[in-house]
């Protein structure tokens, strides 16, 4: 079966975009530049199930989206989350984790769609607020 030219293009284009799936990356977060997200911590080492969590108000979440890189997406999460935090009645927000491929990771990290414009970078990060 013989496709017309812009026809065959078009599906070589689609068939690609759904057999891509999705990439991921991590970001740095930039204290220097944002000081404001000192009272954001990252978790360190994966979760236990049997250990209680730390004295806490709350689960705050935070996402975002970036045309720019992780960097910038990363940074309104975790600014999303601390406004959450203080909306508690809390001033840090500890043990944050971000969405990674599988599981939640104790390392900033994004999701880059490919096939989109610049590859536009989305990431979900969870902690918990604390006074």
């Amino acid at each position: 079966m013989r496709f017309p030219d812009g026809v065959r293009d078009a599906l070589v284009f689609v068939a690609l975009a759904a057999a891509s799936g999705c990439i991921y990356s991590t970001a740095d977060v930039r204290y220097r530049e944002h000081p404001e997200l000192a009272d954001v911590h990252l978790a360190t080492g994966p979760r236990s199930r049997h250990a209680q969590p730390p004295p806490n108000l709350g689960a705050v979440r935070g996402s975002a989206a970036s045309w720019k890189d992780c960097n910038d997406a990363v940074t309104h999460a975790m600014r999303d989350m601390l406004d959450d935090a203080r909306a508690l009645g809390g001033t840090t927000v500890v043990d944050t984790r971000f969405r990674g491929r599988y599981a939640w990771v104790a390392f900033p990290a994004c999701r880059r769609t490919p096939f989109t414009l610049w590859m536009r970078s989305t990431t979900e990060a969870q902690g918990l607020a604390v006074k």
